[in-house]
């Protein structure tokens, strides 16, 4: 796997810092440690923040480190295709991967799909506690072409796909996905997710599921995984999970 070198590495590092906010909302534990959502900023699913302070991603440092280095694995190992989030909220995480992808000069597609509407509420699965959240993370796509486009971001080096997942993914033109984050909260949302992309993962290539701390998408993930008879090992770090398309 390619070493950063040190430019490259303090570039990633500031960028960690400023994309969650850590740079100017701190948090009350260490910088490892912060999540903007465990703090008072964030309570009874309501911001306590005017939504310019609102960070762009909740991802910790740990979950950009997890992402850093499953970008480098698929680059090192060469594995085809694009580099995908689906669930982008305000963007955050998106910057980071196409910000990685001009820094290696890998030359990847990123592609950023979410309904830009918010999580939709569940048409099949009843009980799923994501549908009790008044706060439906809703963020629109001119928002996060804004957002990203401050990190320097050309708009041009990331594909927008707008829609509810039902709609959006059974017609996504894209022939190979190197990585996949998922970031969709619901059981619904997370398997529209894999039915419709996972054929289009390459051998090697993986998959990073953010909230496998919620029951619907442990669900979700969990029953896939059986139906397919997917034995590779899932990977636990923190409140992600990922695994490698064998």
């Amino acid at each position: 796997m390619r070493e950063l070198t040190e430019a490259e590495h303090r570039y990633l590092d500031l960028f960690k810092r400023v994309v969650n906010n850590y740079v100017y909302l701190g948090g009350e534990g260490t910088e490892r440690e912060y999540c903007t959502d465990a703090s008072p900023r964030y309570d009874q699913y309501k911001w306590n923040l005017p939504r310019s302070c609102v960070p762009h991603s909740l991802l910790t440092r740990d979950q950009f480190d997890l992402l850093e280095r499953l970008i480098l694995l698929v680059e090192a190992a060469d594995v085809p295709g694009v580099l995908m989030e689906a669930g982008v909220w305000r963007g955050g995480a998106i910057a980071f991967i196409a910000a990685m992808n001009d820094l290696l000069g890998m030359g990847r597609e990123v592609i950023a799909a979410d309904s830009f509407q918010g999580i939709p509420k569940s048409e099949f699965m009843r009980g799923d506690p994501v549908d009790l959240w008044e706060d439906r993370w809703s963020a629109g796509l001119e928002e996060v072409r804004a957002i990203v486009s401050r990190y320097g971001i050309d708009d041009c080096k990331v594909r927008y796909v707008k829609g509810f997942f039902k709609d959006s993914l059974p017609a996504l033109d894209v022939a190979a996905i190197a990585l996949l984050r998922l970031d969709a909260d619901s059981y619904e949302s997370t398997m529209q997710i894999l039915d419709n992309l996972y054929s289009k993962i390459s051998k090697g290539g993986v998959i990073l599921v953010d909230d496998y701390h919620l029951p619907g998408c442990i669900a979700a993930v969990i029953e896939f995984r059986k139906a397919h008879a997917i034995t590779s090992p899932i990977r636990e770090a923190g409140k992600n999970v990922y695994w490698v398309k064998g």
